[in-house]
């Protein structure tokens, strides 16, 4: 878990990469990037106003993704195998209310020209996120668990809790290469594509910081200190990019947009889990899929190899549905089929959802395997349902699309 100290540097390298003049972050550095941490003192009533909470949980260690609730309660019915527990992602659902909270707080502050008290809100996100992604607390959140797991299953010493919570990095240690990014033209486009980084860097690090354990533990050889740099990198490269946004949004100025934005960018907050053939023990693939010996392989509809695209197993009946900010898009595209090396034994039902409602309905089958689809202003609940024999194959969206509004 990273210290003051810290959190301070993390904070200092983000600011670092910023190619325009953030004002004076000295406070910023030293004190606000460690707000949520000195909540827990003395000083508790002064932060009260800094400190988001939701259904009395603060923004600071978000809850775990409930995986267990997708493949351990089902029950049969006459129509196949259904949830008997509505699948909530917690994760997703803390993260979109505080991500909300930050950036409105942060941007209107500054656009109100209360830059220091706009720093204060800053701070107080900047630190969630280099929690996330530094250190012990990378087990937990977004596909994690809690902290002392492999406490648990290793019974060592020092225990891995102990040995993640001591992780400091070279203080020497250079910035990324790496450009900040902007994450939207709006807080609601920002929030959905935040949350796509902090699944994205949490799950890298989080990955690091197991290697990191075991090679403390001596069960394999590797550079530690790389392990480190990557953590480092990834907590200052999404801090960067929420630094660079907050400033952009508070401007009120648009980015200009040159491309398209692939579904493989976001993150679902309902997936499927399970499924046929290797999907069994396995959610969704990005850009590619996966054989019956568990190698990955290309996307494939009709024989045509896909570009980009994400692929699942269906299994019963499953979700992979997202949160698409408004205004943001003009229209969505892509080919949804079976992959040509897994011919359907049956045939799969699917649901499009846009803003929530069902747009289109469809059965992919061995004669009828691919659909192409385009559907104009997609905003809110976007996704997918589907409803398929046990093992009835592998589906694939391929090349994904949005187009940009402006």
């Amino acid at each position: 878990m990273p210290d003051k100290k810290v959190h301070s540097f993390l904070t200092q390298q983000a600011l670092n990469l910023q190619q325009c003049d953030f004002g004076d972050c000295k406070n910023l550095i030293n004190e606000y990037s460690s707000y949520p941490d000195f909540y827990f003192s003395e000083r508790y009533s002064e932060l009260e106003k800094y400190i988001y909470f939701l259904d009395n949980i603060q923004f600071h260690y978000l809850p775990d993704t409930p995986y267990n609730e997708l493949y351990r309660y089902w029950k049969m019915g006459t129509d196949g195998g259904f949830l008997s527990k509505p699948f909530v992602n917690e994760n997703f659902r803390h993260a979109e209310a505080g991500f909300t909270f930050y950036f409105t707080e942060t941007v209107k502050n500054f656009s109100a020209g209360k830059s220091e008290e706009a720093r204060k809100y800053l701070g107080c996100l900047l630190h969630m996120l280099q929690d996330s992604t530094f250190g012990f607390h990378t087990l937990e959140g977004a596909g994690g668990t809690d902290g002392f797991f492999l406490d648990r299953i290793t019974g060592v010493s020092p225990s891995p809790s102990y040995i993640l919570a001591g992780i400091s990095p070279d203080y020497t240690m250079p910035c990324p290469e790496y450009e900040p990014e902007i994450l939207g033209n709006s807080i609601a486009e920002a929030v959905m594509m935040l949350y796509g980084s902090y699944c994205k860097y949490s799950e890298s690090s989080r990955k690091a910081a197991f290697k990191y354990v075991m090679c403390k533990l001596g069960y394999i050889d590797e550079d530690s200190r790389s392990l480190v740099k990557i953590m480092h990198d990834n907590a200052v490269k999404i801090c960067a990019d929420v630094i660079k946004t907050a400033i952009h949004l508070a401007n009120g100025k648009k980015a200009i947009r040159t491309n398209i934005c692939k579904l493989q960018q976001l993150e679902p907050y309902q997936f499927p889990f399970g499924g046929f053939g290797a999907y069994r023990f396995v959610s969704f693939m990005r850009d590619c899929a996966v054989n019956q010996a568990k190698e990955k392989i290309p996307l494939e509809l009709n024989g045509r190899k896909i570009a980009d695209g994400i692929s699942f197993g269906s299994h019963f009946k499953g979700n992979l549905c997202y949160k698409i900010a408004p205004e943001t898009f003009r229209n969505f595209s892509a080919a949804i089929g079976m992959h040509s090396a897994f011919p359907p034994n049956g045939q799969v039902e699917i649901q499009w959802l846009n803003n929530g409602q069902v747009v289109e309905k469809f059965t992919l089958t061995e004669p009828n395997p691919v659909h192409h689809l385009k559907i104009n202003n997609p905003e809110g609940i976007f996704g997918l349902n589907f409803s398929a024999a046990p093992s009835c194959g592998i589906i694939v969206i391929g090349e994904p699309h949005f187009e940009y509004a402006d």
